[in-house]
């Protein structure tokens, strides 16, 4: 009893051994298409491969270079294209090979190998039919010779782009090699400042009486904002004209400066107007209109009274000024990352010159 025991284990366990690859080839589906089985010399026809395997299984599908079979030539072939089944435990991966021929024959394609774990399977066969196109011979026009070459039209838009690379391509080049001599020769940077000639003291304090009578500030609601622009005005050419800051002088203290070079009666008439100017400033004192033009009188005769006039011919004329200040090294660095910068644009410009001009004559 124990020896007929004995043969069933061993039994078994061969059984066993057999039948496991077919198990595993079972978990493993190989399918091939043709999207279709006729056409003429010279179109191209799609077969598709798939394969289904477990998720982690290593698939290598087949690789052609020229032909599948004589005759059958593979011009093309797509990515692989995984989808994941049930729940990612499962895969079917696709691959698309694209074939045509040249002449008419009835092809059979045997299956496509795929090795899936290092084991080998087989798709099924598949036929291909190429024909030639049909030519009726009742027409002789039908038949005609091979046409010569022709030379297309000339298109300026076909010739846009690469003119336009070679254009900026010699620009930059221009422009690097024009840096690169400044760099060399580390000349210093010149800049021309335009100067204009400064206004008179009379010329300033006139500036701002117009500003005042095109703002009409005499008849202004706020007498403040008026006598401060006049005072303001006589204050800018008294500093000019007579060499002290009056600006940052009281009234009193200017009146008190001119007197050492003006006699009283030139001043009276000023020193009333500093006088009502203060009032209205600090006293909140509201002068009549008439009084308001007769300070604007007196300040204009002040001015007129006491200003320097000078020729034409000695005035100062508007000029530049040319300044040559030495290259520091940050400029240094900066010139030198500008020449680079531009020969690289310009070498990728001419990369797509030389593309260019490929295309158009080859």
């Amino acid at each position: 009893m124990m020896k007929v025991l004995g043969w069933r284990r061993v039994f078994f366990v061969a059984l066993s051994i057999a039948i496991c690859p077919f198990i595993h080839s079972q978990n493993v589906i190989v399918e091939s298409k043709i999207d279709s089985v006729e056409m003429y010399i010279g179109s191209q026809a799609k077969l598709t491969l798939e394969v289904t395997a477990d998720s982690d299984a290593n698939v290598a599908f087949p690789e052609y270079n020229d032909t599948i079979v004589t005759g059958l030539e593979v011009v093309g072939k797509s990515k692989l294209d995984t989808l994941f089944l049930n729940e990612g435990k499962r895969m079917t991966i696709a691959r698309d090979y694209y074939v045509t021929s040249f002449d008419s024959a009835f092809f059979h394609i045997p299956g496509l190998k795929v090795l899936v774990d290092g084991r080998e399977y087989l798709s099924k066969d598949m036929p291909l039919r190429v024909y030639r196109y049909p030519i009726d011979n009742a027409d002789a026009n039908d038949i005609r010779d091979i046409s010569g070459i022709e030379k297309p039209d000339f298109v300026f838009t076909d010739w846009l782009p690469m003119s336009s690379f070679l254009l900026l391509t010699v620009v930059l080049v221009a422009v690097a090699v024009f840096l690169f001599i400044r760099y060399r020769d580390n000349k210093p940077i010149i800049k021309v400042i335009h100067v204009e000639p400064q206004l008179l003291p009379h010329e300033k304090a006139e500036k701002i009486i117009e500003s005042i009578k095109e703002r009409n500030l005499s008849h202004s609601s706020d007498p403040k904002d008026y006598y401060t622009s006049l005072t303001e005005a006589l204050r800018v050419y008294i500093s000019g004209r007579f060499g002290f800051s009056a600006m940052e002088m009281t009234s009193s203290e200017i009146v008190d400066k001119l007197l050492e070079t003006n006699d009283k009666e030139s001043l009276r008439q000023l020193q009333s107007l500093f006088t009502v100017a203060d009032l209205v400033k600090f006293a909140k004192y509201v002068p009549m209109l008439n009084e308001n033009d007769a300070n604007l009188l007196s300040a204009v005769a002040f001015i007129n009274k006491t200003k320097e006039e000078v020729k034409e011919s000695e005035r100062e004329k508007p000029h530049d000024v040319v300044i040559e200040e030495p290259r520091s090294k940050r400029q240094k660095r900066m010139l030198l990352a500008f020449i680079i910068l531009a020969a690289l644009i310009g070498m990728v410009f001419l990369v797509l010159s030389v593309r260019e001009i490929r295309i158009m004559l080859f």
